[in-house]
């Protein structure tokens, strides 16, 4: 995937894209707190309280599970993540550094098949994801996850 620079938009998404950033945040837990309030912050005055919101939602848990499972809580090393805001959607990026897993293996939904709740730990972080997110797709071995939040378009 190709990393969206300021200066080689295409003019076509200049007047679409309202605001687009990269973070790398250290595999600690307080740097983490520090970015999501940041991150908050900036957002919220952009795209508002609901999506913000669920926005932060999303970056705690893929955050998290990126500092646990891929980094191991090892401080040198970093999840990298995307932010860009266009008029009609924000697409989210994180990567990470980590061995991988196959993200088939993670249920998408706290209701097993039989219609009762989930019980237990594990991919509920990935399940809460899936649904407040419109689109998620990992890639390169579960390294990288991409994000898509529909939100109602300005004008």
């Amino acid at each position: 995937m190709s990393v969206l620079l300021k200066n080689t938009m295409p003019s076509s998404l200049s007047n679409k894209v309202l605001d687009w950033q990269r973070y790398d945040i250290p595999a600690v837990p307080e740097q983490r707190m520090c970015f999501l309030e940041a991150y908050e912050q900036h957002a919220l005055p952009i795209i508002g309280e609901e999506k913000t919101a669920e926005l932060v939602h999303i970056l705690v848990e893929a955050l998290r599970n990126a500092e646990v499972h891929a980094h191991t809580l090892n401080p040198a090393k970093k999840a990298r993540v995307y932010s860009i805001i266009f008029t009609d959607r924000v697409y989210l990026s994180i990567q990470n550094v980590g061995e991988g897993f196959d993200p088939t293996t993670v249920q998408t939904s706290i209701i097993n098949p039989d219609g009762s709740l989930r019980k237990g730990r594990g991919g509920m972080g990935h399940a809460m994801i899936c649904g407040l997110a419109d689109f998620v797709m990992y890639e390169n071995n579960g390294r990288e996850l991409y994000i898509q939040v529909l939100r109602e378009k300005l004008l």
